[in-house]
């Protein structure tokens, strides 16, 4: 997966889900790790085969998948379940 937060930069790397929240682990181009809660999304889209989660008070996420659609529909309805509940 890769994603990126409004106009920055590109990562690539893993998204996790929890039990509260999900996080994008990059491992490119550098390493790290970035926590979103639940709580804070405003709202789950995929649109033009890119996931959008608007947070709240914090910048937009843009999620998207080499893989291919399928993984990205199976997020969008796992994070549009967690945050609804």
């Amino acid at each position: 997966m890769f994603w990126w937060f409004d106009e920055g930069p590109r990562s690539a790397g893993r998204v996790e889900i929890g039990d509260d929240a999900f996080s994008l682990a990059s491992t490119s181009p550098i390493t790290g790790l970035d926590r979103i809660r639940f709580v804070d999304m405003g709202g789950v889209s995929l649109e033009r085969g890119l996931l959008h989660v608007r947070r709240r008070c914090e910048p937009t996420v843009h999620i998207g998948s080499l893989d291919g659609p399928g993984a990205l529909n199976e997020l969008a309805e796992q994070l549009s379940r967690s945050s609804a509940g």
